[in-house]
């Protein structure tokens, strides 16, 4: 079983109510999707001044990216604009945000997933270059941020204005996506910044014209 469909745009992430995590000092959490049978879920965590949340062996996949603010693990700031992926099993370590931040984050129980073990920093993410996604034209572009053998992966994206896909797409992995700049439309309407979109495997969607150029984290998991 996967997280259902979901979407969502930035007015009903905001209508969403915030409730305290359990066992974390100013933490809250907004749950966007979920899966009742696995306790997978991907949620907005909300990290208030001096927030701290305790150190941690996983027994899940766990993939963060910053939208907003800074916290530090490990004598390490992690800024808006960073990633961080860990497998079951890895060590987490004690994090704590002296100013705030807001993350977005993905919390999977799937014991097929094969991403690799990654901690990438604002800085070093902006270094790295944009390379045209494989099956797509240049239009299309990416930052592969962590990826597997099986094609699971999570990336940034950035489509230029006018681009449009032919076909819809019905994909064989999970698809999670969420829009920080620009927007794309389909038959469906339109999606602009802070849509956030959760596509299990076997649904459809598109084909999609992208009227601005649309900045997004995308993440594809087989399961």
């Amino acid at each position: 079983m996967a997280k259902p469909v979901v979407r969502a745009y930035q007015r009903d992430i905001d209508a969403l109510p915030w409730t305290q995590v359990a066992d974390a000092s100013g933490a809250l959490e907004r749950v966007i999707a979920h899966d009742d049978e696995s306790g997978s879920a991907t949620r907005f965590l909300k990290l208030e001044s001096a927030a701290t949340l305790p150190a941690e062996t996983l027994d899940r996949w766990e993939e963060t990216y910053v939208l907003d603010g800074v916290f530090e693990r490990d004598g390490v700031a992690y800024r808006a604009g960073s990633y961080i992926c860990q497998r079951p099993g890895d060590s987490r370590s004690a994090t704590a945000s002296a100013e705030g931040a807001l993350l977005f984050q993905l919390r999977d129980f799937n014991d097929v997933l094969d991403k690799e073990s990654v901690a990438w920093t604002a800085e070093a993410l902006e270094a790295l270059p944009w390379e045209r996604i494989p099956y797509r034209d240049d239009d299309f572009q990416q930052k592969v941020l962590s990826s597997g053998p099986s094609g699971s992966l999570t990336a940034l994206g950035r489509i230029e204005p006018g681009a449009r896909t032919t076909e819809p797409d019905l994909h064989d992995f999970d698809e999670e996506v969420l829009i920080f700049d620009g927007a794309c439309s389909s038959h469906r309407g339109t999606y602009g910044p802070g849509t956030y979109t959760c596509m299990p495997a076997g649904a459809e969607d598109g084909p999609f014209v992208f009227d601005e150029r649309l900045t997004c984290l995308e993440i594809k998991n087989y399961s």
